[in-house]
């Protein structure tokens, strides 16, 4: 056992300096005066609060470490599910009817409304949309639309997309939705836009599809600034809502 003069008395342990001059922290050593030469130990907390926490392990009845590993194994893939699951965004799609998907992180579908009775005609022959990508989503929203006559001659669509919450994805998702627009080889026009989601929340409650608020807002003298509307968008928009307003003053 190494021999060394102590130095200083801790609450824990005893620093002591050996006879190279080195100094140490001992195993606290009571009733022994400073300026002593004693034998020591070297102090070793770590370890001694590791053996201590095994010791306390080994204490936990076996039954309960096996019941705390069940819920872990239970929990822990309903909080992912949850996590990945949580709702993304609102996308309002017009074409001339109105409907909304709510899509979650991984750009699924959770739940479609449909925002008047021709939507809820198209709703009717929508099946199986639920945990599905958007993207496939509006394919079969698009192809019902036509089939049941509810697309005039100039195929236009606008999707406004809403975000409840800041999401680190959502440049990512407009970027899907402006590919799956410039990949369709077809006469289809669809423009895909930004809408702050107290505009949805507003439309909402005066009973409005989000982008027909929006497209109100558009018109306005002060328009709001956070829309980051360019002005083609803002054109676009305009002009969808002022042809189908036209349209349904004809009828």
């Amino acid at each position: 056992m190494k021999k060394g003069i102590v130095m200083e008395h801790r609450h824990t342990y005893t620093i002591v300096m050996d006879r190279d001059g080195t100094f140490h922290k001992a195993m606290p050593v009571k009733h022994v005066d400073i300026g002593n030469e004693i034998p020591f130990e070297i102090y070793r907390a770590e370890r001694k609060g590791y053996i201590f926490l095994l010791r306390k392990v080994g204490q936990i009845p076996g039954r309960l470490i096996v019941l705390v590993c069940a819920l872990l194994l239970f929990v822990l893939p309903i909080y992912f599910a949850f996590a990945n699951n949580k709702t993304l965004a609102y996308l309002s799609i017009d074409i001339k009817r109105s409907f909304e998907l709510e899509v979650d992180n991984k750009f699924h579908v959770r739940s479609i409304r449909y925002l008047n009775e021709d939507a809820e005609q198209v709703g009717m022959k929508l099946s199986q949309y639920r945990d599905r990508k958007m993207e496939t989503v509006i394919e079969k929203i698009m192809e019902q639309s036509e089939k049941s006559g509810l697309v005039g001659e100039k195929k236009d669509m606008l999707i406004g997309v809403s975000y409840p919450n800041e999401y680190h994805g959502k440049n990512r998702l407009l970027r899907n939705l402006n590919t799956f627009s410039q990949k369709r080889d077809d006469s289809w026009s669809i423009t895909a836009f930004h809408v702050p989601h107290n505009v949805r929340k507003s439309a909402e409650k005066a009973g409005k599809p989000t982008n027909e608020k929006l497209a109100e807002m558009i018109t306005q003298t002060e328009y709001p600034q956070n829309f980051n509307l360019n002005d083609e968008e803002k054109a676009i928009i305009h002009s969808f809502y002022f042809e189908k307003n036209r349209l349904s003053e004809e009828k």
